[in-house]
C-alpha cells in the first residue's frame, strides 16, 4: 500500500505470507537414506516504512518490520536513514538497522550417526548495523563513494563440534563484532564504456576472547569494465581479489586473484538475446575454508568454467 500524505511525505506498508506444505530433506549413498524429513512451515511479515523530506535537502526514512516464522522464532527490526544533500555533487547518508536471519531447516533438524545430530532449540541470529556514506560526484564522468560500517550480530549460528560426544551441531554462538570501510570510484569512458574500482577492509572478531571469526577475508579489491563491442554486444570483464581467510583449524587459505568474463547481445533479428559468461577465466587454483563435516581443512573450487544462454524473445 503506497500512500502520499502530503507532497513531502511517503508511506509504504506491506505484508506477506508464505505456506510450505512441503519441506523436505533428504541425504543418501549407496546403501541408502540415512536422513528423511519433512517439516512444512509458514512465515508472516509486516512492515511499514515512511518517507520524510523535512527540509529541500534533508530527509529522514522510518521503518519497521515484524517477522514470525512457525517454531522458528519471531523479530521486530527497526531501521533509520538520514540523508542529507550538502550540494549538487555531495550527499551525505546515515543509516542505523536491525535484521534477522532464522535458522534454516539443515540448522535445525539434520542428523547423521556417529557425524552430526539435530538442535531444533536454534534461535535466529540477528544483526545490527550502522553506517556513514558519503557519495560525491567528482567530474561528469567520475563518481566517488566513501562507506564507514559497524556491525554486531549476536546468536550466531554455527557448526559446533561437541566434545563430550564427537558430533558436530548448529549451535548459537556469542556475539560477533565487525567494523570496516569500502571505497569505490564508477567512472563511464567515452561513449558507452562503463568501469569501477571497489576496495573493502573490514575486521570481525569474537566480542567475547577477541579472536578473529573464520572464513572472513579482510581485504577485497574489485575492478570492473564494460564495453559495447560491434553495437550489438556487450562484453564485461571483473577482476577481483580476496585475501587469506581462517580455517577451523587455525590455518589460512592462500590469497588469490580471479577474472570473469561476460558477453552478451541486445536483441539479434528482434526475437533472439545471446550471453556467454566465463568465470575463472584463466583457470586459477584456490581455495576456501571447509566446515566440521568435511575431511578436508580447505575445499578446492572450481576452475575455467561455462555457461552460455540464448534467449528467445515473444
Amino acid at each position: 500500500f503506497n500512500w502520499d500524505l502530503r507532497a513531502n511525505n511517503h508511506l509504504v506498508i506491506g505484508a506477506e505470507y508464505k505456506k510450505h506444505l512441503r519441506s523436505l530433506y533428504q541425504a543418501w549413498d549407496d546403501y541408502g537414506f540415512y536422513f528423511d524429513q519433512d517439516h512444512p512451515f509458514w512465515q508472516f511479515a509486516l512492515y511499514i516504512q515512511d518517507e520524510y523530506q523535512l527540509l529541500p535537502n534533508f530527509s529522514v526514512t522510518l521503518g519497521l518490520r515484524y517477522d514470525k516464522h512457525a517454531d522458528r522464532g519471531e523479530s521486530l527490526n527497526p531501521r533509520l536513514g538520514l540523508i542529507y544533500n550538502l550540494s549538487g555533487a555531495t550527499t551525505l547518508k546515515v543509516l542505523w538497522g536491525n535484521a534477522y536471519r532464522a535458522p534454516d531447516f539443515y540448522s535445525l533438524f539434520y542428523e547423521f550417526e556417529n557425524e552430526a545430530k539435530a538442535n531444533p532449540l536454534v534461535k535466529p541470529e540477528k544483526i545490527n548495523t550502522f553506517e556513514a556514506v558519503a557519495e560525491h560526484r567528482l567530474n561528469k564522468n567520475i563518481f566517488a563513494i566513501l562507506s564507514l560500517y559497524v556491525f554486531e550480530m549476536k546468536d550466531l549460528i554455527e557448526q559446533v563440534l561437541d566434545e563430550t560426544d564427537g558430533l558436530v551441531q548448529f549451535q548459537n554462538l556469542d556475539k560477533i563484532r565487525g567494523l570496516g570501510g569500502e571505497a569505490e570510484l564508477d567512472i563511464q569512458i567515452g561513449s558507452g564504456c562503463l568501469g569501477y574500482v571497489n576496495l573493502n577492509l573490514q575486521s570481525a572478531k569474537h566480542v567475547i576472547g577477541k579472536e578473529k571469526i573464520t572464513n572472513s577475508p579482510a581485504r577485497m579489491i574489485k575492478l570492473g569494465l564494460s564495453v559495447p563491442v560491434a553495437k550489438s554486444f556487450l562484453a564485461s570483464v571483473e577482476t577481483f581479489y580476496e585475501s587469506s581467510r581462517l580455517t577451523l583449524l587455525g590455518n589460512r587459505t592462500k590469497p588469490y586473484l580471479l577474472t570473469n568474463l561476460h558477453i552478451s547481445s541486445r536483441p539479434l533479428f528482434r526475437h533472439f538475446k545471446f550471453s556467454l559468461q566465463v568465470k575463472n577465466l584463466f583457470d586459477r587454483e584456490y581455495r576456501v575454508p571447509g566446515g566440521y563435516e568435511h575431511t578436508q581443512d580447505s575445499l578446492p573450487q572450481n576452475g575455467r568454467s561455462f555457461t552460455l544462454k540464448l534467449e528467445y524473445l515473444f
